[in-house]
């Protein structure tokens, strides 16, 4: 388990409406905590110079065929690897596009993300192309 850090130093916190300095609680690669304005807590032992990095949440992409060499119209697994490789840089959160197929095939593809839906919290659905839609 990742330790707790109070991140400051350098660090733009956005609250929605203006963008200014400010600090942020990071435990592993969780954004637990951010505000604006000097961090007023007790950070000892837990204070991080953000100099020289940055910290944004978690992406979600809608709409993604393939990474790592594996296709989002693959198997259970290759949905699940092409999560995982994109995961690698800062996708949280994903939907997976299917390409134009004959019907059989995209059905079968809409069992394994059923599945996926079932057992990976990652997976937020299915973008569906095509004409045989």
């Amino acid at each position: 388990m990742s330790a707790t850090k109070v991140l400051r130093n350098n660090l733009e916190v956005f609250d929605g409406k203006t963008l200014a300095k400010g600090w942020a609680i990071v435990s592993g690669s969780k954004i637990e905590l951010a505000g604006q304005g000097t961090y007023s807590g007790d950070a000892a032992g837990l204070d991080t110079d953000s100099t020289e990095g940055f910290v944004t949440p978690g992406l979600i992409d809608t709409h993604l065929h393939g990474g790592g060499g594996f296709s989002a119209d693959g198997s259970y697994q290759d949905m699940v690897k092409v999560i995982d490789f994109h995961q690698g840089f800062g996708v949280r959160k994903t939907f997976l596009s299917l390409v134009s197929a004959p019907l059989e095939s995209i059905l079968v593809s809409i069992d394994h993300a059923t599945s996926l839906l079932k057992s990976d919290d990652r997976f937020l659905g299915l973008h569906l192309e095509g004409p045989f839609l």
